[in-house]
C-alpha cells in the first residue's frame, strides 16, 4: 500500500505539472492574440488532464488515509484546493 501511495503521489505531481503547463500554453496563445481554436484544443487537453488528476488524487487520498499519513493527506488536500482555485480563476480569464 505504501508503494502504491508513493506512485500515486508522483502521478498526482505529474498531472499538476501538466495542468500548469497547459495553463501557461493557453495564456501564451491568448497574450499573442492566437487562434481561438488553439485555445479550445488546449482547454480540452486541460479538461482531460484535470479528470486524470482528480482520479489520481482520489486514489492517493484513499491510500494515505488507509496508511494514516495525516500530514501527507493534509498537504495533498491543500494542493487539491489550490488546483481548484487556480483552475477556476483561469477558467474565468479564458471565458472572458
Amino acid at each position: 500500500m505504501a508503494k502504491r501511495a508513493n506512485t500515486l503521489k508522483k502521478t498526482r505531481s505529474g498531472y499538476i505539472a501538466t495542468l500548469t503547463r497547459i495553463r501557461v500554453d493557453i495564456k501564451e496563445i491568448m497574450d499573442n492574440c492566437g487562434n481561438l481554436e488553439e485555445v479550445k484544443l488546449n482547454q480540452d487537453s486541460y479538461a482531460n488532464a484535470w479528470r486524470k488528476f482528480v482520479k489520481a488524487h482520489e486514489e492517493c487520498i484513499e491510500c494515505l488515509d488507509v496508511l494514516a499519513r495525516c500530514e501527507e493527506l493534509d498537504r495533498a488536500n491543500d494542493s487539491y484546493e489550490e488546483q481548484i482555485a487556480q483552475g477556476a480563476a483561469f477558467e474565468t480569464v479564458t471565458e472572458s
